[in-house]
């Protein structure tokens, strides 16, 4: 996906396989509206950090 401050070039690639870590959950609510668990917090580049809720961006302070 890409980066919702919109300073990154690169993508944030997200791993949702059981399998494989680290690893985010992806639930789909009414409407088909997403939320990510964890947290996404990308250390390099912008150092954006935030969740996803019910298809809404909510900053990490």
């Amino acid at each position: 996906m890409a980066c919702p401050r919109g300073r990154c070039s690169s993508p944030l690639n997200l791993n949702l396989m059981p399998d494989d870590h680290p690893m985010w959950t992806l639930q789909r609510h009414n409407h088909g509206l997403p939320s990510l668990a964890p947290s996404v917090w990308r250390k390099h580049d912008c150092g954006c950090h935030f969740w996803l809720r019910r298809g809404e961006v909510v900053w990490c302070d």
